[in-house]
């Protein structure tokens, strides 16, 4: 059976839905109404996940943003609404459960860490369910892309 999750898992998905259940029962978008958003999980075990809020403002530079000196608001702002890390992943089929083993992030604290994501595959779609924290459960659903 792992074998056959860890078969449908390969290739590259795009993010349909990013959304939180707080403890309240209250739902957030934290990447908005319409994130955007691709995962790639490739036959070798490597995971690679941009996801991010449409709308961001402009920094007004097509260069990237090192070594440029750029307003802390604006920056702020990027990075709030933009998650990416890559890294290796395991799959473990009797517990629906895809460990992401992060290597490199946005997000400096994640670097070394493994977050586990339970997994299922719901007709064309893969919905990854982040481990629940301080009460909120997280669900992501992606589509698999074509052509």
């Amino acid at each position: 059976m792992a074998c056959d999750d860890a078969r449908k898992l390969v290739g590259t998905w795009d993010l349909l839905s990013y959304r939180v259940t707080l403890a309240d029962g209250q739902v957030i978008e934290p990447l908005g109404l319409r994130p955007r958003g691709t995962g790639i999980y490739t036959e070798q075990g490597t995971v690679a996940a941009q996801l991010m809020r449409t709308g961001r403002p402009r920094l007004g530079t097509a260069r990237g943003i090192a070594g440029l000196d750029l307003e802390p608001r604006l920056l702020a702002q990027a990075f709030t609404g933009y998650i990416a890390y890559s890294g290796r992943y395991v799959v473990d089929a009797l517990s629906a459960i895809v460990d992401h083993h992060v290597e490199c992030s946005l997000v400096p604290d994640w670097e070394g860490t493994t977050l586990r994501r339970g997994y299922a595959f719901e007709n064309e779609l893969l919905v990854l369910r982040p481990s629940p924290s301080e009460g909120r459960h997280a669900e992501l659903r992606w589509r698999r892309r074509t052509g």
